[in-house]
């Protein structure tokens, strides 16, 4: 007979039934973490679980003698709520889901914050459809004009403090080098040219530039700090990098991982660029941009390495993030000095990725997707930008 113990990773919540005059019911929902499943629960079944998370790994026999019938049994531990060491698919997934998240040392509202907005039923929820400003103009504007009658107007671009004690203009000179310049080139490109492939030159140059070590702090020999061209939390780089290759030269169609310690690159799977550009806009929900570019880098995050140091701190996943968001930064503006077009999106379907980069989620995820190819002649597309200049708002 198995054994069963109650996830540590469950959120609990009241969802509140009817509104206006109609009376207000609390319904107790229970959510597994790692599954991403709800479960309805009366006070009964409140206060048993309540009893059990004291009482560890439990008999099936205890929890018949509990009246906890076969089927809600089974259906607890679907749905992630109880954890059960029996060897059945169904009862493998949270468990070792649940294993990933103990070892990794997960932060307990860290993990709701990822594994809610990574799970594949949050992403089904309709909150509203984003407009696509790489349209032509004419459909831009008319989706936004959809979207501004569906949401009403948006909170203002700029914010002027109205408690201020005075206002000092600031002269309007930039003062740099030729790396001002690539700032103000950088854009994000969604169109770029059919069939050019990447230089491999380009290519080693954006994994090296972006994801390569230069040098390394060894405190002892178990532990290095790697010194790269972005900033890192620690020191500990705990994002890597998996290029999706459509058309590179000399280097084949397929998945890869970018291993930074050797500067190589380490094939994971071989598909047709057609296949594989398909399956890529299915990654991304749907964005068909994404598959029209040469190449993708798809940004994992390694949370254990983080987490290591940072253990059941809250905001050490926020630090995740923001390592991620650095590497982007780094890339687009790498990207632009190459003259290449290129692209960060965080709209991905985690689960599905994991998957084909046989990865240990959620101990590693995936966090958005580079791309970068050279731009179309007319990658700018939609609405057209136009200056904009501060010292024209002071008048």
């Amino acid at each position: 007979m198995a054994n069963y113990r109650v996830s540590r990773y469950l959120l609990s919540t009241y969802e509140f039934l009817g509104s206006g005059e109609t009376e207000r019911v609390a319904s107790h929902v229970l959510t597994s973490i790692s599954t991403g499943q709800h479960l309805e629960v009366g006070l009964d079944d409140l206060d048993l679980l309540r009893r059990l998370c004291g009482e560890g790994w439990v008999s099936e026999q205890f929890l018949e003698d509990q009246q906890v019938t076969p089927e809600r049994l089974n259906r607890w531990v679907r749905l992630g709520i109880l954890l059960s060491d029996a060897e059945e698919d169904y009862a493998t997934l949270p468990r070792v889901r649940e294993g990933l998240l103990e070892a990794g040392h997960w932060p307990p509202f860290a993990a709701v914050f990822h594994l809610m907005n990574h799970h594949q039923e949050s992403r089904l929820v309709p909150f509203g459809k984003v407009f696509e400003t790489a349209l032509g103009e004419e459909q831009a504007l008319e989706r936004a004009a959809s979207f501004l009658e569906l949401h009403g107007t948006p909170p203002p671009a700029f914010v002027a403090r109205q408690d201020r004690l005075a206002v000092h203009e600031l002269p309007m000179e930039i003062h740099g080098s030729d790396f001002t310049e690539i700032l103000l080139r950088r854009r994000t490109c969604r169109r770029f040219a059919p069939d050019e492939a990447l230089k491999l030159a380009d290519l080693s140059s954006l994994l090296r530039g972006v994801f390569g070590a230069w040098a390394e702090r060894g405190l002892s020999n178990e532990l290095r700090l790697l010194l790269k061209t972005s900033p890192s939390g620690g020191s500990l780089h705990p994002v890597e990098a998996y290029p999706i290759l459509f058309c590179c030269e000399k280097v084949a169609c397929g998945v890869y991982h970018y291993q930074a310690e050797t500067h190589s690159l380490e094939l994971l799977r071989e598909m047709s660029e057609a296949d594989l550009r398909r399956l890529c806009v299915f990654l991304a929900e749907g964005q068909s941009f994404v598959g029209s570019c040469a190449a993708l880098f798809v940004l994992v995050a390694r949370f254990d390495r983080n987490f290591w140091k940072y253990r059941e701190r809250e905001n050490s996943y926020a630090v995740v993030l923001q390592d991620a968001g650095h590497l982007s930064q780094t890339f687009q503006l790498m990207a632009t000095d190459l003259g290449l077009g290129a692209f960060y999106t965080a709209a991905i379907n985690s689960e599905a990725i994991s998957d084909i980069l046989g990865l240990p989620y959620p101990a590693e995820a995936p966090l958005g997707i580079l791309g970068v190819g050279r731009a179309a002649e007319e990658a700018s597309g939609g609405v057209p930008a136009r200056p904009f200049n501060p010292q024209d708002q002071r008048r």
